[in-house]
């Protein structure tokens, strides 16, 4: 268990919650916040893909012109 789900079921179970039910929470907490950590890269990963793909389109331009004249 990391510190921060330590943290999370600490602060649960001060307010009275059950410390299973705190358990299961900081758990919840933790995949969503993966999830959100997937997310990001997913929108970079989208980025990058874009970019490489002009890259590629300008460069092979550059090419095709270059041995038309």
């Amino acid at each position: 268990m990391s510190t921060a789900e330590i943290e999370v079921v600490e602060a649960f179970t001060s307010i009275g919650v059950a410390p299973e039910k705190a358990m299961a929470a900081a758990a919840a907490l933790n995949k969503r916040d993966a999830l959100a950590d997937v997310n990001t890269v997913n929108v970079k990963l989208a980025v990058l893909t874009w970019m490489v793909g002009f890259n590629l389109a300008l460069t092979v331009t550059v090419i095709v012109k270059d041995f038309m004249h």
